[in-house]
């Protein structure tokens, strides 16, 4: 199933969560999905970007327990305030950097009754209990190599794989080495299917 996040394709909603409100409806298409599977079938995920950060954030719930057999999270950020500020960081003066992230925080839980801080990936992964795959560049310059490496760090478990791409840019990795993405991507199906539930 493919489906558009809002704002993004044919969705025609004009906000965006940065993964707060996406997570929900990534729970649903999921519910919706098992509702139509015989038992015996397999659900995973794969986001991208702000999609890798909806499956991380997604991946550390109950439901995702219960119901998601496998997560791939690509070029992920690990929390809204970390991506908001890294962009400021590279558009301003580094010392005013905190104070525009707070104010924009405080706005943002007037306007839409959430934080920045309320939307941390990272701090959901810390739950996940699914094998689960991340990919990354070290030369993505939005969401930062870092921020990889700090969320594939966080998961618990050991049922987990971190493939890194040396030179794509932010979204990059699947056009610019296309066979290692799509080989990577079915060396952890087959492992996972080693340790499926």
């Amino acid at each position: 199933v493919l489906y558009d996040a809002p704002a993004h394709g044919a969705n025609t909603a004009k906000r965006v969560g940065f993964g707060y409100y996406e997570k929900d409806d990534l729970e649903r298409v999921i519910t919706y999905v098992k509702s139509k599977m015989s038992k015996e079938n397999t659900i995973g995920t794969l986001g991208q970007s702000m999609g890798g950060t909806t499956v991380a954030y997604y991946s550390g719930t109950e439901h995702a327990k219960d119901n998601l057999d496998f997560a791939i999270i690509d070029s992920a950020f690990t929390s809204m305030d970390a991506i908001i500020e890294n962009e400021i960081n590279k558009n301003s003066i580094p010392s005013l950097t905190k104070l525009i992230v707070k104010l924009g925080s405080i706005s943002n839980k007037v306007m839409y009754a959430f934080s920045f801080e309320d939307v941390s990936a990272l701090d959901s992964i810390k739950k996940n209990e699914i094998p689960t795959l991340i990919i990354h560049s070290k030369a993505d310059t939005t969401c930062p190599f870092s921020m990889g490496e700090v969320l594939f760090h966080a998961i618990p478990h050991g049922n987990k794989n971190f493939v890194i791409f040396d030179n794509a840019l932010h979204l990059e990795a699947f056009w610019d080495e296309n066979q290692k993405y799509k080989s990577a991507i079915s060396e952890f199906i087959d492992d996972y299917s080693l340790i499926v539930k």
